[in-house]
């Protein structure tokens, strides 16, 4: 996971969804504050990511992790290691910004692909 980004170009699906919750709380402060077009800016910007990250982020069953600098996928189907990831799904939940049938979809997910329930 260290190689992600490394030249700068990788993006990260979770970290994705932790900006979406910390531009939205911003924007509330901001509004607060009587700073009323900073807030209309990082609410466009919430806007614009969200649309990105499920344009962008969404494997099928779930979201991804991140994208390497060459756009090659983490967390997808199609990977031989690290096919799902929970931090993505759990962090598009937390964020409260992941479609609801995506992220009931997502969860499922992990749960099928990431708990170990013991055997009888």
């Amino acid at each position: 996971m260290n190689r992600v980004g490394e030249h700068g170009k990788g993006e990260s699906v979770w970290l994705g969804w932790f900006l979406h919750t910390i531009l939205w709380e911003f924007a509330k402060v901001a509004d607060s504050r009587g700073e009323h077009k900073r807030a209309e800016v990082w609410r466009l910007h919430v806007s614009a990511l969200k649309a990105a990250l499920e344009r962008d982020g969404w494997d099928g069953e779930w979201y991804r992790r991140a994208y390497f600098d060459d756009g090659t996928p983490v967390g997808s189907a199609g990977n031989a290691e690290c096919k799902i990831d929970s931090i993505a799904q759990s962090w598009g939940i937390m964020s409260g910004a992941a479609e609801p049938g995506r992220a009931a979809r997502a969860m499922g997910a992990v749960d099928q692909q990431l708990v170990r329930r013991p055997r009888d």
